[in-house]
């Protein structure tokens, strides 16, 4: 052991080697800008280990963004406008953020697909989670590139019949018994993770019979197209799979998506432990209907354990979990519709019934849908037509359907309530611009009245 003394002993010795040598020490190293950071960690980690058979994210462009600027770094034709940052040759920066993203994926920059990390005001992420998910990113480019077939229909997702209490009930069985099975992993009791996994295994059989056929496929596909890149990016962040199911949001009865998302990653994890060649025979079987479960269920059937029924005791008592999710989420739809509107101040109602719009843009994860099929987005819409466009952001806005789907067969009316202060309101030609801080209104040929504060528009 080296005493105190002695360290600071050798902290002069090395001092005074540095200085007979004409050596010295520079205390204000250039710290690279935080997009260069991102991307030497992500090449760091794509390089790592094996993510997948044939997958090689090391060098694959990443964007970047936040709040005042712009990073793509190791794109081969970067778009006008661009600067390159001194020192660091493979990377270039822009003010703001000048495609308008408000989300991680990927985006076709100048015909390359590229990797896209938006980074916001509440977003604490570390550098390294930065990188993590920008590989996530990559990996999903390369499902869609490579196992196109995967691609879940997201206009079904809004069919799902959330409200009924046997298919939420199945899926939280099914939640459960990959959450213990991921824990007995971690311990080391393989016997005991294979009889959660078997557990599993039987409600999402279950939940297979029950379901309408277009949900159980829905669930199937995002589990690949979803639940993958985030196993990738948690063995990247070199986490605990368990951690999967820390946020208790994936058990809300809407979550469908993200639920798909938790089981498909703990799938793979679990398919690590127990079925080691799987990667290999699911690229094998890309473009025949692939499913995770059945590859667990193998791992089960294997050992005997899908024989008896699941325990009488645990469905009822799934059942009456099921129940009160779904008592929430009915009470959390009629109070944000009620609130809505009862909301004070200025009201925004575009009627678009005679030139429907169609949604170009939108965020999937914060649409809920009301009882009456009309829609609340919460994070971003974006409107057009051949008469104009209407886009907002970081706000409530309700949409009513022109058509059968609530939203992909057309928008007939879009409604904001709760300005504090009038929009901006100008004409130009035929053009009416109407401009408040989250949104704006650019149609040709509308007419705009104000009554009472319900400023309304008709294209």
């Amino acid at each position: 052991m080296i005493r105190p003394r002695a360290i600071a002993s050798l902290i002069i010795i090395v001092a005074a080697a540095f200085t007979g040598f004409n050596c010295s020490l520079n205390l204000n190293p250039i710290v690279p800008p935080v997009g260069v950071r991102v991307q030497q960690i992500h090449d760091s980690l794509a390089t790592a280990e094996e993510y997948w058979p044939g997958f090689d994210p090391a060098g694959r462009p990443v964007l970047l963004i936040r709040q005042t600027e712009s990073w793509l770094m190791n794109h081969p034709n970067p778009p006008e406008g661009w600067s390159a940052v001194a020192g660091w040759e493979s990377t270039v920066t822009a003010p703001g953020n000048p495609f308008a993203l408000s989300s991680d994926g990927t985006l076709l920059i100048n015909e390359i697909q590229t990797s896209v990390v938006y980074i916001d005001s509440a977003d604490h992420d570390s550098i390294s989670g930065y990188a993590a998910r920008a590989l996530h990113e990559d990996f999903d480019a390369y499902i869609r590139e490579r196992f196109y077939t995967w691609t879940a229909n997201e206009e079904e997702l809004f069919f799902y019949p959330y409200s009924d209490k046997s298919l939420l009930k199945w899926q939280m069985i099914e939640s459960e018994g990959l959450q213990e099975a991921l824990k007995a992993v971690e311990k080391g009791q393989l016997d005991t993770a294979a009889t959660w996994i078997a557990h599993a295994v039987k409600a999402r059989l279950n939940f297979n019979a029950e379901a309408p056929p277009f949900a159980s496929e829905y669930v199937r596909l995002i589990e690949l197209q979803e639940g993958l890149p985030w196993y990738v990016d948690m063995r990247a962040r070199q986490l605990e799979p368990a951690m999967l199911y820390m946020n208790s949001m994936y058990a809300n009865a809407d979550e469908i998506r993200r639920r798909a998302q938790v089981s498909g990653a703990a799938r793979a994890f679990l398919l690590d432990e127990f079925f080691p060649d799987w990667k290999t025979i699911l690229t094998r079987r890309a473009n025949t209907n692939p499913d995770l479960n059945d590859l667990l269920r193998s791992v089960a059937n294997r050992r005997g354990l899908l024989d008896d029924p699941l325990p009488e005791s645990i469905i009822r008592e799934y059942d009456r979990r099921a129940g009160g999710r779904i008592r929430s989420f009915n009470t959390r739809r009629r109070t944000l519709a009620y609130e809505w509107s009862h909301a004070q101040g200025y009201h925004l109602n575009v009627d678009l019934s005679e030139y429907p719009m169609i949604a170009t843009g939108f965020d999937l994860f914060n649409v809920l849908r009301l009882e009456d099929d009309r829609l609340l987005h919460e994070k971003w819409l974006r409107l057009t037509n051949n008469r104009g466009t209407i886009e907002a952001r970081n706000q409530w806005m309700m949409t009513s359907p022109a058509g059968e789907h609530p939203l992909f067969s057309g928008i007939s009316r879009f409604e904001i309530a709760g300005l504090g202060s009038p929009p901006d309101v100008s004409e130009h030609g035929d053009t009416l611009l109407v401009r408040w801080n989250q949104g704006e209104i650019r149609l040709l040929n509308a007419q705009i009245s104000d009554r009472s504060g319900v400023i309304t528009i008709k294209l």
